[in-house]
């Protein structure tokens, strides 16, 4: 993709994760999209379950927190989670983010990265 470059927010000494973990690329959390999901509620908590049996994943629709006051922002309605991927747009650096709604969930690549979302580790496939 033209313009996709190296994750400047979380490299190695920025990583939110634990040891032996990271966040996902863009690509990982399109293949959530690729693989269908639909929207669920699980012990009362809305969210979209990705994949089919026995392969699914659960993500929670946790909102955001939106800059300048930090506020919770549509808890139970929506689901973003950061992908690792960074993106120059118009002189800033964006990032990709899974975003899920009641009628789909979409890789987008411009998402403010001032904006609070949830970020989901994955544990590292290369040891």
């Amino acid at each position: 993709m033209t313009g996709w470059q190296a994750p400047s927010l979380w490299g190695k000494d920025g990583n939110p994760c634990p040891d032996d973990w990271r966040i996902p690329t863009s690509y990982e959390l399109q293949s959530l999209v690729n693989a269908g999901s639909g929207i669920v509620s699980i012990n009362g908590v809305n969210g979209r379950l990705f994949g089919t049996p026995p392969n699914t994943i659960f993500l929670p629709m946790a909102g955001y927190r939106k800059s300048p006051d930090g506020a919770f922002n549509d808890v139970g309605k929506y689901g973003y989670y950061w992908s690792s991927a960074t993106y120059n747009y118009s002189g800033s650096i964006a990032a990709g983010a899974l975003n899920s709604d009641n009628g789909r969930a979409y890789i987008n690549e411009y998402t403010n990265r001032g904006w609070g979302l949830t970020i989901r580790c994955v544990k590292n496939n290369n040891q």
